[in-house]
């Protein structure tokens, strides 16, 4: 293929992009619930504290449902290491920007660093990246969804784990209200927190949860796939599950959406429940701060600028330098649809799991849920943008495996 039919091409994947429907469409909708959150509260149809009881059970259910979902998927083992590879360039990035990203709110308190850091690591991937990486390549969807969930692996490992942890760890410093951050010891005590050191019960509260057990036997399922022979259910157009979205065909006898009647359909039910209740609730508290205050809080603003526009830059460089080992050494490749998918999914707005914790455990939840609002209508501007960064990335440079 020459220079010019180069251009042609990722001219024609960027105009799908930007022309999705479905893109736009998760735009408006997220700034019309987090509206209607903001409405409700401000004329008190509901009781003080209703936001509570929502993120309670998006975190109790819904994002449980969500994580064990996205793990039934079918594993190929035609490019395994290709897969593993992009997984393992998952894993790095998300882990630097879990650990690293404290360090850009240095002169802040720790309960600031603490949960705006989480906001500049995770983002809304599967709302937001996904949608877009499908509308550049419509003719190559599953090949899509399996280097989507590759690259997730290392965003569902450290945001179920690290995240949780960090944001419900109490900590020393200063909330919005002015006030020193307070909780109870284990005889129930109100205590100061200024030398409150980590107890197993902390860690032990992140592990024994909804969320990490299923993402642990999510991922335990989805990667037994590989075992030889295993693929022996067979799924008929008559079966339960082909109402979800199951098609014919035989799958492993881990695909357990595939396997018990009705499963499908209730993870895809609860699995849905997570965005729009996190986008009420944030929502709920912007009504419950000065918003015209808070819109002129530059400290909101650096966290949408580190998390739209700095994050991105740091997958674009890490799966630059994997595409190119790849390529040098000829053990593996980095194609297309990889490169765009890993700048993507980094190039999404705050993840509203992340917003969920901070209120949840009272946390910097003001901030949290401004930041995370604009960041995501900005990403009306900032995705257009590194969707063709991306695109033509991917198409221009040689290193970069084609599909």
């Amino acid at each position: 293929m020459n220079f010019y039919s180069e251009i042609t091409t990722s001219g024609q994947a960027i105009g799908n992009a930007l022309s999705s429907l479905l893109f736009w469409g998760t735009i408006l909708a997220a700034t019309f619930v987090i509206g209607l959150g903001w409405f409700i509260q401000k004329k008190k149809i509901f009781k003080e504290g209703w936001e509570q009881p929502l993120v309670k059970t998006l975190v109790m259910i819904g994002l449980p449902a969500l994580i064990f979902n996205s793990f039934m998927k079918d594993i190929s083992t035609e490019h395994i290491v290709n897969m593993l590879m992009l997984m393992l360039a998952g894993v790095i990035f998300f882990f630097a920007m879990s650990v690293g990203a404290k360090y850009l709110y240095i002169n802040k308190s720790k309960s600031i660093q603490d949960t705006l850091s989480m906001c500049i690591a995770f983002g809304s991937t599967i709302y937001f990246g996904v949608p877009i990486v499908k509308a550049v390549f419509p003719n190559n969807i599953p090949d899509v969804e399996q280097a989507a969930n590759m690259f997730n692996v290392g965003f569902w490992l450290f945001m179920c784990s690290w995240a949780l942890f960090v944001i419900k760890k109490p900590v020393a410093g200063m909330g919005l209200d002015g006030n020193k951050l307070k909780a109870k010891d284990t005889n129930g005590q109100v205590v100061a927190l200024e030398n409150y050191k980590v107890k197993w019960t902390d860690i032990k509260g992140v592990i024994l949860t909804p969320i990490i057990i299923s993402l642990i036997a999510g991922f335990t399922l989805w990667i037994l796939q590989l075992i030889p022979g295993i693929k022996v259910i067979h799924v008929t157009g008559s079966g339960w599950n082909t109402l979800a979205g199951i098609k014919d065909g035989y799958y492993s006898v881990t695909r357990l959406d595939a396997l018990i009647p009705g499963l499908a359909m209730i993870l895809n039910l609860l699995g849905a429940l997570p965005t729009p209740l996190a986008w009420l609730a944030v929502g709920a508290i912007i009504g419950k701060t000065n918003f015209k205050e808070a819109i002129q809080n530059k400290l909101v603003w650096w966290t949408v600028v580190l998390r739209n526009l700095l994050t991105p830059i740091v997958s674009f460089v890490i799966i630059i330098i994997f595409a190119a080992i790849g390529h040098a050494s000829g053990g593996f490749s980095i194609n297309r649809i990889d490169f765009v998918v890993a700048v993507m999914m980094a190039a999404s707005p705050i993840a509203t799991t992340i917003v969920s914790y901070a209120i949840l455990y009272n946390k910097e939840k003001e901030l949290a849920s401004l930041s995370t609002s604009l960041s995501t209508v900005s990403a009306a501007v900032t995705m257009p943008l590194w969707t063709i960064i991306a695109v033509f990335s991917a198409y221009e440079f040689g290193f970069v495996a084609a599909i």
